[in-house]
């Protein structure tokens, strides 16, 4: 199954479109050749720490998005609590914010595994952005590949459209 990804820069090669926060760029633990973000939280950190797509994205009532990312830590053990999420942080026309939440934990050490996220928009949505959160155990997570769009069956990652033609003509083996 193949859909457009509505994230820009989501091989992180062009940090303009998102906001790291503690993340940091990571070019050593790729997923499939393609850079991750990585958040090492020390002992003293309890707080929440987030990663969000620079883009607020237009939606309407009832409309479908569905997603995924690959993610990845060393110790699956030291992911306390919920672990992980997705938070989709949605605008109503009456100025009003509501979210979408969905937690996550790896199953296993030092494996890349693949995670899908979706929400529905509810009565009144105009936009939404999408973050990643992880809030403060002693732990190292590592995201990659984060993809999103319309729709309820999550596609295989790629580029945004606009990344995929500005890479160069499109020849039969971008196809």
């Amino acid at each position: 199954v193949e859909g457009n990804n509505l994230i820009h820069g989501s091989d992180f090669n062009d940090l303009s479109k998102w906001s790291l926060g503690r993340w940091a760029i990571d070019t050593t633990v790729k997923c499939e050749g393609i850079t991750s973000v990585k958040l090492d939280v020390n002992q003293t950190d309890s707080s929440s720490f987030y990663l969000t797509n620079n883009k607020n994205f237009d939606t309407s009532e009832g409309e479908a998005f569905v997603g995924s990312c690959y993610i990845r830590t060393p110790n699956k053990d030291a992911i306390k609590g919920n672990g992980a999420w997705v938070e989709f942080t949605i605008t109503k026309a009456d100025g009003t914010t509501t979210y979408s939440y969905q937690y996550f934990k790896p199953t296993s050490n030092n494996v890349w595994e693949r995670i899908v996220y979706s929400a529905k928009m509810p009565v009144g949505a105009t936009k939404f952005n999408v973050d990643f959160g992880f809030n403060g155990s002693a732990a190292v997570m590592y995201i990659a590949k984060p993809m999103l769009s319309r729709g309820t069956i999550a596609s295989v990652w790629k580029l945004h459209t606009d990344e995929l033609i500005s890479d160069g003509a499109i020849t039969t083996d971008k196809i």
